[in-house]
């Protein structure tokens, strides 16, 4: 498949989220590791990060981490000395599916770290997103909609494609027949034997392709 020639109807959004802190926080270490992708920017205060076992940043005041879905964190929480130590951030968690199966933003080369200036878009959606419980249930969904895809069309600005995209397509195009009889066998006793049958390839490299495009096990 041309990654040109993508349907506009292939993106679906799964979660959209934003939230905040406001603390005395000096020195908390929180790790974990997220379903979604992540943006957190201190407001007050500054983040040191550890995503995996190779990329670490220490934030300044403003900045933003930026992290993909399922990524091993240490996220380390240092307030303002100047007010006692208090620490104010807000985040984003996000994620979209292509095709209902690959996560979006795990095809793209995002920084981990994330300028304040390049930030400012990003606040304004998280403001906006902060306010839409007071609309009206239609008018609250579109608009959560609205942002989300802005939100990612600025990602996929800030962000290359990573090398290999067109081919993971591909792969995962080998994919859907034991994906669509999956969904449509839920409730059905499902076998990797079978699925992997269906896609016409051995139940190693099945799962081999399957964990690669779908970041998951069968």
């Amino acid at each position: 498949m041309d990654i040109r020639n993508i349907p506009y109807d292939a993106i679906v959004l799964r979660f959209f989220e934003t939230g905040r802190l406001d603390g005395r926080l000096e020195g908390r270490v929180h790790c974990k590791t997220c379903p979604y992708a992540i943006l957190a920017q201190a407001v007050q205060g500054r983040y040191e990060i550890q995503c995996g076992p190779d990329r670490y940043e220490s934030l300044a005041q403003g900045e933003a981490f930026l992290v993909q879905a399922l990524q091993p964190l240490r996220i380390v929480h240092h307030g303002d000395p100047r007010e006692g130590g208090r620490m104010r951030a807000r985040w984003i968690h996000i994620q979209f599916t292509l095709f209902d199966t690959i996560d979006i933003l795990s095809m793209l080369e995002m920084p981990l770290r994330l300028p304040a200036k390049q930030c400012e878009p990003f606040a304004e959606i998280m403001s906006a997103l902060s306010r839409i419980q007071e609309c009206p249930p239609f008018v609250r969904l579109a608009r959560k909609q609205e942002l989300a895809f802005r939100t990612l069309t600025l990602l996929c600005e800030l962000a290359p494609l990573r090398a290999g995209v067109g081919d993971l397509l591909m792969q995962r195009h080998r994919l859907q027949p034991a994906i669509s009889h999956m969904r449509e066998h839920m409730a059905d006793k499902l076998t990797v034997t079978k699925l992997a049958r269906l896609a016409h390839l051995s139940v190693p490299h099945f799962h081999a392709l399957f964990r690669k495009c779908l970041r998951n096990s069968p």
